[in-house]
């Protein structure tokens, strides 16, 4: 078991020890699992963690539904807003929508819309790990957004 101070001080001295780029940095951390079967579902880690002061980065946010929620998710300033049509039109065109799951990060969708996002777009979201996160008509979706912009997705691989 490591300790919170030793990965501390690891990560200021990677920083320390590296050379001046003319470019912004980032770190990654990599963990090795040992004696732990990833192929059981049950010991694979899929969580999105809060940050206190976020990426620093703008996230890609998708909201897919109609009425209320496009409206909470105008005022959000969301970055793309699907209506149930055009996701039918998605399914049709799959270029579009491997574009569509590659460049945002998180999506939101109404339940009643859900069947065809699994149907349509599932193809192409499920096996980036970005399976829209179900929200009904009544819920607020602003506190989620700023939640979502401030997180970050920490996943493991199935099996390694």
């Amino acid at each position: 078991m490591v300790d919170r101070a030793k990965i501390l001080d690891a990560v200021k001295t990677a920083i320390e020890k590296a050379p001046k780029r003319k470019f912004s940095e980032s770190i990654d951390i990599t963990i090795n699992l040992k004696n732990i079967d990833m192929a059981q579902p049950k010991n694979r880690i899929d969580e999105t963690i809060l940050l206190p002061n976020g990426t620093g980065e703008k996230t890609g946010i998708c909201v897919i539904g109609k009425g209320d929620i496009v409206t909470q998710a105008k005022d959000a300033k969301v970055d793309l807003i699907i209506g149930p049509e055009e996701v039918e039109r998605l399914g049709g065109a799959p270029r579009e929508a491997r574009r569509v799951a590659s460049t945002y990060k998180y999506f939101l969708a109404e339940t009643a819309v859900m069947p065809q996002v699994g149907r349509f777009l599932g193809p192409r979201l499920g096996p980036r790990g970005r399976m829209p996160m179900p929200i009904t008509g009544q819920t607020d979706i602003r506190p989620i957004v700023e939640r979502l912009r401030n997180s970050v997705k920490i996943r493991t691989k199935d099996k390694t």
